[in-house]
């Protein structure tokens, strides 16, 4: 969150600093094909803010991508990224940017309209119909790649907060998990219904960590 990029090219057992990369504010990271790197940053304290979206490709150069906001409130700040193929979704404090071509354009969307703009975490589906699913202090919100309206889920879960709120299954690509900090929730009809998972481990309050999700298969089940 302070440090920059880092990068393992031997499966975790050494890093080294990125560098190249001329932020420090990380918060996530996207590989795409042919070779292709998006991080995301939050806003900084430079004359020319490097909050936003980075990317890197097979020249191993990083370029910050031009996001433009209509009428923005301050410096951009993005946060998580999704990526399902060339297809990707990034959650910032300004709403949702969506990429079709690997993060050479973009185009901006507000899941939530005026006031609190901020979108924390996102997941992007796979499949023949993708569903952005959004997250923020005004809840979740349901979109799609092509630009359209957002509508809200079915489920009044509260605020989303973590910029790792959303947890994509292995099983299926209409079923997610989302978790508020306290509560876990999954879905089985891609963001639409969230239905409350009993019992998830306890945080210790507000500086217990970032909450995040990570679904993974086990030996006959989902862990």
């Amino acid at each position: 969150d302070s440090g920059g990029l880092f990068e393992s090219i031997d499966g975790g057992l050494r890093w080294s600093h990125v560098d190249k990369l001329p932020v420090i504010f990380t918060q996530s990271i996207a590989y795409l094909p042919n070779d292709v790197v998006l991080v995301s940053a939050k806003a900084d304290f430079k004359t020319t803010n490097g909050g936003g979206v980075w990317r890197r490709d097979i020249s191993g150069d990083w370029a910050q991508v031009t996001l433009t906001v209509p009428f923005p409130s301050a410096p951009l700040s993005a946060y998580e990224i999704s990526a399902v193929d060339e297809n990707v979704v990034v959650g910032t404090s300004e709403g949702v940017f969506v990429s079709t071509n690997s993060g050479l354009s973009w185009t901006w969307s507000g899941p939530f309209g005026g006031g609190d703009r901020r979108v924390f975490s996102v997941l992007l589906t796979s499949g023949a119909s993708p569903r952005i699913i959004a997250g923020g202090p005004g809840g979740v919100r349901l979109g799609t790649i092509a630009p359209g309206p957002w509508v809200p889920s079915n489920s009044s879960i509260g605020g989303i907060w973590s910029i790792h709120a959303f947890g994509r299954s292995p099983l299926s690509t209409s079923q997610a998990f989302v978790t508020t900090g306290h509560l876990l929730y999954r879905t089985e009809d891609a963001g639409t219904n969230w239905i409350q998972i009993p019992s998830p481990p306890q945080g210790t309050g507000q500086c217990a960590g970032t909450p995040f999700i990570k679904a993974a298969l086990g030996k006959g089940f989902l862990n």
